[in-house]
């Protein structure tokens, strides 16, 4: 939950002394870490014998990686190649979207076999709901993340490194709510919180909707702190209760589900907020700054919809 947040920041001091190259070399020490880590930190499983000796599902994972990597491709190039009906749009998303459900078809086909992603689980309530939810909080918590660093540097005229300074307040909210959320969702239940979190959110974000490119720093940071709580909390709700149902054997299974609507849902948001500040943009750059704002919003407030078949109270 905090890397949406702090990448900005982190991103910002890594281009104003490095070259962009950077941005992508940054992984390899991070994870060298993480294998090390592993390697010492994690315990030695092995497989469950008695289900007998399990086969890489193959085809599953050639159909379900080329269809996600069509889809992220397409949603990608929605606001630079001339909107949906662009073949640089419209081929990836229709192959993308063809192999889904080819790939959904083939794992819900009977046979026995074990596909590398067993979206029968869906049909779980907590599962569902929680995965559903994980896609609209992805979708609009990177909606705004695209459009703030643009705002500072693109409307305001401020330096790559000035603007993840100014998002600091961002993340320290987000850093704040951990602190609390376990208590929020132990008392009110995920779905108040999440309810709460989308609505926070959303109503912090109305200043940068209403902002010009002299709107005062002061009070833009004090409800990032704000959007930053609201942002912070809304992802560990639904992570909470989406193994409530899950079998202990389905968990890998219900871990990859829920990380995959969250990515899609990720890049539907910034897709969407892009094409309408690339639209906008002929009317001038505050109002298709402040529209594209407005559009952040509308996605926050519609994912209060799935958030409703959330569980009220935990388990």
């Amino acid at each position: 939950a905090l890397g949406p947040i702090l990448g900005p920041v982190i991103g910002g001091v890594i281009l104003n002394w490095l070259s962009w190259r950077w941005l992508f070399l940054v992984n390899v020490p991070v994870i060298a870490v993480g294998l090390v880590l592993a390697w010492r930190l994690l315990p030695s499983d092995r497989p469950d014998s008695s289900a007998g000796r399990a086969r890489l599902d193959v085809l599953g994972l050639v159909m379900l990686a080329s269809a996600l990597a069509g889809i992220l491709l397409g949603l990608s190039n929605l606001s630079e190649d001339g909107g949906i009906g662009h073949a640089g749009v419209l081929i990836p998303l229709l192959a993308g979207f063809g192999l889904l459900g080819a790939f959904c078809a083939w794992a819900l086909a009977p046979g026995g076999r074990q596909p590398i992603v067993d979206i029968r689980l869906l049909r779980l309530r907590s599962l569902g709901s929680a995965t559903t939810v994980l896609f609209t909080a992805g979708a609009a918590m990177y909606a705004a993340l695209f459009l703030l660093p643009l705002y500072y540097q693109q409307l305001r005229g401020e330096t790559v490194l000035h603007a993840g300074l100014l998002l600091i307040p961002q993340g320290a909210g987000a850093l704040a709510a951990r602190f609390v959320v376990g208590r929020l969702v132990a008392r009110l239940g995920a779905r108040l919180v999440t309810i709460g979190s989308f609505l926070l959110a959303a109503v912090a974000t109305v200043p940068f909707a209403l902002a010009g490119p002299h709107a005062s720093l002061w009070p833009l940071g004090a409800v990032l702190v704000i959007r930053g709580f609201g942002i912070g909390t809304v992802l560990i709700p639904p992570m909470s209760v989406a193994y409530t149902d899950v079998p202990a054997a389905g968990i890998p299974h219900a871990t990859m589900n829920t990380r995959i609507a969250q990515q899609v849902g990720a890049s539907f948001g910034t897709a969407i907020v892009a094409v309408a500040l690339q639209s906008l943009l002929t009317h001038g750059a505050a109002s298709a700054f402040q529209g594209a704002f407005w559009w952040a919003i509308g996605i926050t407030v519609a994912a209060l919809i799935p958030a409703l078949a959330l569980p009220a109270k935990p388990r």
